[in-house]
């Protein structure tokens, strides 16, 4: 299933991206083995602190990452060398990986915009 999610940027402009969604019932994302389409919306719906996100199969990718009302709050570059694993451990409630390089810097984000951000389907 695709999602739009509207990146909203400290200067006030607007980027819509249509993503593939995905949902993150425990705290391991079970992404595949092979490389996935991106960009990839994760919403997080468990109890624990923390996500892991195992990214050693995937493409070159940023990972951008939200707080539950939305705000940013963090970003991680993944480079795929295919020299053994690569992981990150996340809190983010929401978490969408983009296509890397951007063409927009991550410093300019200020908060991701999905309609009914509580109650995504």
């Amino acid at each position: 299933m695709k999602k739009t999610v509207v990146l909203n940027f400290k200067n006030g402009k607007t980027l819509p991206v249509e993503a593939k969604k995905m949902e993150v019932t425990t705290n391991q994302a079970m992404l595949p083995t092979y490389s996935i389409e991106l960009p990839l919306f994760m919403e997080v719906n468990h109890q624990g602190l923390t996500t892991l996100l195992n990214l050693s199969h995937q493409s070159d990718c940023m990972v951008l990452q939200f707080k539950k009302d939305g705000r940013f709050s963090g970003a991680t570059i993944s480079k795929n060398r295919n020299e053994g694993a690569f992981m990150i451990q996340s809190q983010a409630s929401f978490i969408l990986m983009m296509p890397w390089p951007l063409n927009f810097s991550p410093n300019e984000l200020e908060h991701l915009s999905v309609e009914h951000l509580d109650k995504l389907s």
